[in-house]
């Protein structure tokens, strides 16, 4: 993902087929549900002059708003892109996920901090994406796959406190940081959660073998005492 040609895939070319095609499914039923009125209308009903005059500028404010909300997300992405283009070091799987682009960008000041806990939390957070990558292709190695991600998730959690505990004292500084921390525990749990119920469907669809694997949300242990995870494995 080097060229932002293929970042910005979403760029329209001006012709009316690509107007039409990056259009959002739900906003095409909904301008041909508008179509199919003015055909019903002008086909039953006795049209005036003020009809017409509405129809055309219902057409242009549809057009308008639309053209509107193509800007905006071009403007999304392009801020997007930029922000990636100044991650250091540059990872190559980031694109995955623009959660993280805009939380490495909101405490990329930390850097300087760490250098070397900073650019091993760039490599094992690119490492997770990889995996989410791969499985988003089929790979299906699930359990292993989750397996590696589970350990890339904790060491870009692990090295991210590394920078925290070379903070000077300054609370309004670890306060940001630790509140990133948190983001990112949220962040990569999610897509953890997503693995996981992949592996649930694959499993459901094509029974248990030698080398299957179970997980559980959150990750919970045989000794965890809370009530949460009490009830998640069934014992009191």
């Amino acid at each position: 993902m080097n060229d932002k040609n293929d970042y910005l895939s979403m760029v329209h070319s001006g012709t009316i087929y690509d107007y039409i095609e990056n259009m959002e499914s739900s906003q095409l039923f909904y301008y041909v549900c508008i179509t199919v009125g003015m055909l019903f209308m002008f086909q039953f009903l006795q049209v005036t002059l003020t009809h017409v005059v509405a129809i055309i500028i219902s057409f242009v404010l549809i057009a308008y708003f639309n053209i509107k909300d193509t800007r905006t997300h071009e403007t999304k992405m392009n801020d997007l892109y930029f922000k990636l283009q100044i991650i250091d070091p540059k990872p190559r799987y980031f694109y995955m996920d623009s959660d993280i682009i805009v939380l490495i960008d909101n405490i990329k000041e930390y850097r300087e901090y760490n250098i070397v806990a900073w650019s091993k939390m760039i490599y094992a957070l690119d490492n997770f994406l990889e995996i989410l990558h791969d499985m988003e292709i089929s790979v299906k190695d699930y359990g292993d796959n989750i397996d590696v991600a589970m350990h890339q998730k904790q060491m870009a959690i692990d090295q991210l406190q590394s920078v925290l505990l070379k903070l000077p004292v300054n609370r309004k500084l670890e306060y940001k940081l630790e509140r990133a921390i948190y983001s990112m525990k949220l962040i990569l749990q999610r897509h953890i959660d997503m693995m996981i119920n992949r592996l649930h469907k694959y499993t459901e669809n094509n029974g248990y073998t030698t080398r299957t694997k179970v997980f559980y949300h959150d990750q919970p242990s045989p000794f965890h005492t809370s009530d949460k995870y009490r009830r998640h494995l069934n014992y009191q």
